[in-house]
């Protein structure tokens, strides 16, 4: 349940992402008759990324089977790895095409260099720096099993919220050019331990009202961040690129809101199965940056969004369109994968290649 919800406020970061932006660049023409909602839409979302590292440490860390380099490694590469490699490669084949099909000053090198420069740092389309963070935790899976089970549950638990406040502070304080940058993984590991943590703490004594209350507490944090961002920009004090310090994932009311709001979902028991949703959030989460921006560029032309429409109308009709085609694109693509890959035959073309 929550990493489905923590996919569908990604899409509303993004979404709202350009209408928050027009309010302190005058370029972007986009309603802003409602700064407030939009600040709240996109503030109260924030919980998201963090949500989507502590997940998978919780997932990850506590099978011990994931300790075998060889096995995880394998099977990591199969199911992250490689579709993140293809995507990122598309991706970067997409913004090239589009600086060529888009440029009014004719052709030059930068147009394929810059995204390719782009590719190498970490961030070939504006969301996929979340693949090279992630990937780098997997990779470190394994050691941080051994180094679980080589130390008391209490041990554990110390380093892992220790390594929380190393995600604030350092994080905070820092600016990173490599996505795929070790310091900028150790950065998530606070996140990523303190997901497998938490899930521990709350498993086996899970207390559904205790589990809203704290989900309603992250909200609430988050709430009053966004009253703060908008009195930011309405005193002026809010750049365009400063604007965004405050809701980063390592902000601190980010870090603290975003646990309790893991912690809420942790101690609640959901029975229905929403393993079919939730299995192809990955893809979700990938395909929907490009679903967004044709989707603006469409809207742009047609003038929809820029005569004064009501911007909380068209928000929310964009946060469902863009969900729904990136789910359609999502199911379409796993079919498509599944019959070029049949038996395995590309991972098994792979395996021999590289003798793994």
């Amino acid at each position: 349940m929550l990493r489905i919800i923590s996919c569908i406020a990604v899409i509303v970061i993004h979404v709202t992402g350009k209408y928050k932006a027009a309010l302190t660049d005058g370029n972007i023409l986009l309603d802003t008759t409602h700064p407030l909602a939009t600040i709240i839409w996109n503030t109260l979302s924030r919980f998201a990324v963090p949500c989507f590292v502590m997940i998978s440490g919780a997932m990850l860390l506590s099978n011990d089977k994931n300790q075998e380099y060889k096995n995880f490694y394998c099977k990591s590469f199969k199911k992250t790895l490689l579709p993140s490699i293809i995507f990122c490669i598309l991706f970067t084949i997409i913004t090239i095409i589009d600086n060529i099909v888009n440029s009014t000053k004719g052709f030059n090198f930068s147009m394929i260099l810059a995204p390719i420069k782009a590719l190498i740092k970490g961030k070939p389309y504006y969301h996929l720096w979340f693949l090279y963070m992630i990937i780098g935790l997997y990779l470190l899976t394994p050691i941080i099993i051994r180094f679980k089970n080589s130390i008391s549950k209490k041990s554990f638990s110390i380093i892992s919220y220790i390594l929380v406040l190393v995600t604030w502070a350092g994080g905070w304080t820092s600016t990173h050019d490599l996505q795929w940058d070790i310091g900028y993984v150790i950065l998530f590991l606070g996140y990523f331990m303190i997901g497998y943590e938490l899930k521990q703490r709350f498993e086996n004594n899970q207390k559904p009202i205790k589990g809203i209350l704290f989900i309603l507490g992250g909200l609430l944090l988050e709430f009053i961040l966004a009253i703060v961002e908008y009195k930011a920009i309405l005193n002026g004090t809010a750049t365009k690129s400063g604007g965004y310090s405050l809701v980063e994932p390592f902000s601190p009311i980010i870090v603290i809101s975003s646990t309790l709001i893991f912690s809420g979902f942790s101690n609640i028991n959901i029975k229905k199965d929403l393993s079919k949703l939730s299995g192809v959030t990955f893809y979700i989460y990938i395909f929907h940056a490009v679903v967004l921006k044709y989707m603006m560029d469409i809207l742009a032309s047609t003038e929809i969004v820029n005569k004064g429409t009501n911007s909380n109308i068209v928000i929310i009709l964009e946060i469902i369109s863009v969900f729904a085609i990136s789910y359609i694109c999502s199911i379409l693509w796993n079919k498509f994968w599944n019959l070029i890959n049949k038996n395995d035959r590309i991972y098994n073309k792979i395996d021999k290649m590289f003798k793994i």
